[in-house]
């Protein structure tokens, strides 16, 4: 088996340190993925120093890890970081507009908003937009329109029944007022009725007292009558002329 010279090592190494894979050095260099996975193991070891050329990138990493500690960070923090920056670029957002979108993520994570709503409104509304061909605005100006004037038809409706309800105490009004009205000219006719009808008893009353006086009958005045009509309708006069 031929031995890896040390500048192959070496670079095997700073390959490493640069983030490419195993697959990716082995094809570089040209030796096996066996043997770059033996000279990692050498160099996480400590058998192996770090390439000459690498010391301005160890230096730069060293920093890094020292300003991650003044900032209370780790590299696993940081790990994170990197794949929500990847999440990110892959839905679209640019590295310029990261900041505006966590602010964002933050209003919707404040104990005020409910993020299950809130996203799901969010995706609503997507699905709206989608299928309509309206955009955020015009759907947003489309439910204020109909919002707007589901009050306006609110408040007709409540003027109408307003107006409904004065009709039925209108309506009732009148009705008690013709009722008080039947009333009293049920009354008045009654009281007429019993007032003809103590004349009509009076003035029989009278007749016949007259009668008695005179010693006279219906029957006795009703003949008269008849003999009358037919002696005067002897003599040519009409009915009417009598």
């Amino acid at each position: 088996m031929r031995e890896i010279s040390l500048t192959s090592k070496y670079k095997v190494v700073k390959l490493f340190l640069t983030g490419l894979s195993y697959d990716e050095i082995s094809h570089q260099v040209g030796i096996a993925k066996g043997s770059v996975v033996n000279i990692i193991s050498e160099f996480r070891e400590g058998y192996l120093q770090v390439p000459p050329d690498m010391t301005e990138y160890v230096d730069a990493l060293r920093q890094v890890a020292v300003d991650l500690r003044k900032n209370n960070s780790s590299i696993a923090q940081v790990q994170s970081c990197f794949k929500l920056d990847l999440k990110l670029r892959e839905i679209g957002v640019s590295s310029e507009k990261a900041e505006h979108w966590l602010d964002i993520c933050h209003n919707i994570a404040s104990p005020t908003v409910s993020t299950d709503r809130f996203v799901s409104a969010s995706l609503k509304l997507s699905q709206v937009a989608s299928e309509s061909g309206l955009n955020y605005g015009d759907v947003l100006n489309d439910y204020n329109a109909k919002l707007s004037r589901s009050k306006e038809l609110s408040k007709e409706i409540e003027r109408e029944e307003q107006q409904l309800t004065e009709a039925r105490v209108s309506h009732q009004e009148e009705k008690e007022q013709a009722t008080r009205e039947l009333d009293a000219v049920t009354k008045a006719i009654a009281t007429a009725q019993d007032m003809f009808r103590k004349q009509k008893e009076d003035l029989k009353a009278r007749m016949d007292e007259y009668l008695a006086q005179h010693n006279l009958s219906w029957k006795k005045i009703n003949t008269v009558v008849a003999l009358l009509d037919m002696e005067l309708g002897r003599v040519g006069m009409a009915k009417a002329d009598i």
